[in-house]
């Protein structure tokens, strides 16, 4: 029988070989996973292959921001992947080969500064006490206020560029893009509509059902009630006064008669009363259940 030294000392052979072949030259190796928020060498080398492969990550300056979300969300669509925004080990792979780049992080280690473009706030910057500066008590302000507007600008973009886009039958049709987006199938779409949009702009969101997404918010400190609408902020709606919220979309405007201009899917063309879609609306005060943070 060998004696326990022995096993030890050909454990330790055989633990050093593998440590060799994963670290020998060419060994495959899958950068740390990366997401919105995320600073540092992966994500040059993530902002740097997308551009590779004629997607726009926004400035290269290795900050995780709203640009660069939508990039990976459009490379993750265009190769079959789910279409989460996250940079995990199947997009590592899948950027790699279309690329033809190998995923040596050493290259991609510069120091950079945030110059503006697409970044995202350093853990603590600007990050008055909650309450400061007329913030609500609970929610800190953005660390960089110019990264949130930019957001707002960019869901407003995106919701625009769907008005229009009705259903055929029952929650189908060209709006079916919304729900299987997340993976469900027809369904009452308004909450799904204001999902795809924020997801589309940078600002991962999935939520199907009103009360859910609101609680959502509240546990987020995203809820603002019904005080101080701004544009691209989610509007959610009580028709019966129930205290329920029954519909959602997204402000677009603040009227100086006290009504909000909206964007909404799953609800009526306002020319016509005929067709369900995507329409801009107006809407008075007394209709609102609440408003949400766009972060």
């Amino acid at each position: 029988m060998a004696s326990k030294a022995s096993n030890a000392a050909v454990a330790n052979r055989a633990s050093g070989a593998a440590a060799q072949a994963r670290t020998a030259p060419g060994a495959a190796h899958v950068p740390k996973t990366i997401r919105s928020g995320s600073q540092g060498a992966e994500v040059r080398m993530v902002q740097t292959l997308l551009k590779k492969v004629g997607l726009a990550p926004g400035v290269i300056d290795g900050m995780f921001g709203p640009a660069t979300h939508r990039a990976v969300v459009q490379f993750q669509e265009k190769r079959g992947l789910q279409a989460d925004g996250i940079v995990g080990p199947d997009t590592w792979t899948a950027l790699r080969e279309r690329s033809g780049s190998d995923l040596d992080v050493s290259k991609y280690s510069t120091p950079t500064s945030n110059r503006g473009g697409d970044s995202a706030p350093r853990p603590g910057q600007n990050s008055p006490r909650p309450g400061q500066d007329g913030q609500r008590p609970g929610r800190l302000p953005p660390a960089n206020p110019q990264d949130e507007a930019a957001l707002r600008q960019e869901i407003l973009r995106v919701a625009e560029s769907q008005i229009g886009t009705v259903e055929k039958g029952e929650n189908r049709g060209a709006v079916l893009k919304y729900q299987q987006h997340f993976g469900r199938g027809p369904e009452p779409w308004c909450a799904d509509f204001v999902s795809w949009v924020y997801s589309q702009a940078g600002k991962a969101t999935n939520s199907p059902y009103c009360p859910t997404f609101v609680q959502q918010l509240k546990k987020q400190g995203r809820w603002k009630g019904r005080n101080d609408p701004q544009p691209g902020d989610l509007v959610f709606f009580d028709w019966d006064g129930d205290k329920n919220p029954d519909h959602v979309g997204i402000v677009k405007a603040v009227n100086a008669d006290g009504s909000i201009t909206t964007i909404e899917g799953n609800t009526a063309n306002p020319k016509n009363r005929r067709e369900e879609g995507v329409f801009q609306k107006n809407r008075e005060m007394n209709t609102v259940f609440g408003f949400g943070e766009v972060a």
